[in-house]
C-alpha cells in the first residue's frame, strides 16, 4: 500500500536573471512501512526533495499523492491540518523550544493538533527514557537526548509517515547511533513509515530501501532488505 507517490516533480528556483533546475522529473512512491534513505552531495538536491515531498515547499510541476491527495491542489488550510495530525518532522538543529521542558515540548505538538494526551506523553517518554528528564529544559539535557525528544514530539499525534532532515548532523557518533536505532525500532516496532535525508551511507544498515540523488535525479532506488 503507497503513502505517498511522486509523480513527474520539478522544482526549479527563479530569480529575474536565470533559472535553476534542482529536480529534474522525479518520479517514484513511498510503501507503507519504508524506511527510505535518502543520499547525495551536497547540493544535490535531496534537502529540497524532503521539503517537497512533506509540503513544507511548493513544486513547480508534477504531482505529489498523500494517501490519493494530491498536495500541489490542496489549501493551505488542509495542509496544515496534514501537518498536524498526519505528517511527522525531526530536524538537524531539533527545534526545540529553549523555554519550556522537554515534556511541554512533547504536549505542545498535541496542543496545536487540537489534543494533549498526558499519558501518551508520559508513554513515550518513559519508552524513549527521557520520563526522568521531563521536567528538565532543552540545554539542561545532551543533543542526543534533545534529538529522541524532537522524535518524541514527532509521534505524538501517531503520523502515518516520519520525515527526518539530518537527524544526526550535530551529534558526536555514539549519539547519532542512539537516534539512528531509535529510528530502526520505529520502524520495526512501530511499523512507522520514515523518509530520511542524510550524508552518512552509514545509515543504510538501518534502512529497507535507499535512493541516491545527484544533480537533481535519482540515479539509484533499490531495496535493501
Amino acid at each position: 500500500m503507497s503513502v505517498l507517490e511522486v509523480k513527474n516533480l520539478v522544482k526549479n528556483y527563479s530569480t529575474k536573471s536565470f533559472t535553476t533546475n534542482v529536480l529534474k522529473d522525479l518520479s517514484f512512491t513511498i510503501e507503507k512501512g519504508d524506511f527510505l534513505v535518502i543520499t547525495g552531495p551536497s547540493g544535490s538536491g535531496k534537502t529540497t526533495l524532503l521539503n517537497c515531498i512533506s509540503g513544507l515547499e511548493k513544486i513547480t510541476s508534477g504531482q505529489i499523492l498523500f494517501e490519493g491527495e494530491d498536495l500541489a491542489s490542496i489549501s493551505n488550510d488542509k495542509m496544515s491540518e496534514l501537518r498536524k495530525k498526519h505528517i511527522g518532522f525531526v530536524f538537524q538543529a531539533y527545534n526545540l523550544l529553549p523555554n519550556l521542558t522537554l515534556y511541554e515540548n512533547v504536549a505542545l505538538a498535541g496542543i496545536i493538533a487540537g489534543d494533549e494526551n498526558s499519558k501518551r506523553i508520559n508513554e513515550l517518554l518513559t519508552h524513549f527514557n527521557l520520563i526522568d528528564y521531563k521536567n528538565y529544559f532543552p540545554n539542561q539535557v545532551s543533543g542526543g537526548m534533545q534529538q529522541r525528544c524532537a522524535i518524541v514530539r514527532s509521534l505524538i499525534n501517531d503520523p502515518e509517515i516520519i520525515f527526518a532532515d539530518e537527524p544526526t548532523g550535530n551529534l558526536d557518533s555514539k549519539s547519532g547511533e542512539e537516534v539512528m536505532k531509535t529510528f530502526q525500532f520505529l520502524h520495526e516496532q512501530y511499523g512507522k513509515t520514515i523518509v530520511m535525508v542524510t550524508h552518512s551511507l552509514d545509515h543504510l544498515k538501518y534502512a529497507n530501501r535507499h535512493i541516491k540523488i545527484i544533480d537533481g535525479q535519482i540515479i539509484n532506488d533499490e531495496r535493501l532488505s
